[in-house]
């Protein structure tokens, strides 16, 4: 009988290191990757603060060193935010609507990433066999500069015109705008700084591929998100 006690007790103790080892394990684990994730979120934010003072300089640098890590992290996050985002004001239109209408989760996050990364990383493929086909010589990873700078110019912008929405819904619409025309300027601006060919083909390269970017992603986009959108509207009229 007490050897049996002894036995229970010992394999209590066991058992209670063990959940002790594993709550360790899952705690290190946790503090490590919350480490490792704001290691992360300080280069972003030191590639775009550096991206907005220097957007030409800072493609150029990174065409260079023929690197596309700073790039990757910057559409990334790009990516990650505007999705979280999204999917938070889609709960809470779910939320709102208390079941009468309802915007699916899924559609929503495929679509999110068709608008963000895969549209990023379509115009960056096109952009290389545009230039490619007119003989144009960049670095292999020079694209990814150019399109990581104008992401940044997305997040400052969208940034901006949510501020300025908040203080006057009546100029918001018109800063946004002009603010697009900035947004394109720096990118081509980019593209010309790390691609090597005419002046003149770099303009219609830059020109059809933003074209057929656009199209792709607007008609991915109303095949969709078609219902999002129709759900949407037929909410707010």
């Amino acid at each position: 009988m007490q050897n049996d006690m002894q036995e229970s007790v010992q394999e209590k103790n066991i058992k209670e290191k063990l959940t002790q080892a594993g709550k360790s394990i899952d705690t290190d684990w946790a503090v490590e990757k919350g480490k490792s994730f704001l290691s992360a979120a300080k280069e972003v934010g030191k590639d775009i603060l550096y991206a907005l003072r220097n957007p030409v300089s800072r493609s150029v640098a990174l065409a260079e060193e023929d690197s596309k890590e700073a790039s990757v992290r910057i559409i990334g996050f790009k990516a990650v935010l505007l999705t979280v985002i999204v999917l938070i004001l889609v709960n809470m239109f779910n939320s709102k609507t208390q079941g009468y209408l309802e915007i699916p989760y899924f559609s929503t996050f495929l679509l999110m990433l068709i608008l963000t990364a895969g549209a990023d990383y379509l115009e960056m493929l096109l952009l290389k066999i545009t230039t490619g086909i007119v003989n144009g010589k960049s670095a292999k990873n020079a694209i990814y500069s150019v399109i990581s700078g104008r992401d940044v110019f997305d997040l400052a912008i969208m940034l901006i015109t949510f501020i300025l929405f908040k203080l006057s819904e009546s100029i918001w619409m018109y800063v946004g705008g002009a603010l697009i025309f900035l947004d394109l300027y720096m990118e081509f601006a980019a593209y010309r700084a790390v691609v090597e060919m005419s002046e003149d083909k770099k303009v219609y390269v830059f020109f059809i591929t933003k074209i057929i970017t656009v199209a792709i992603v607007v008609f991915l986009t109303l095949l969709i998100g078609k219902d999002i959108v129709n759900d949407i509207m037929y909410f707010m009229y």
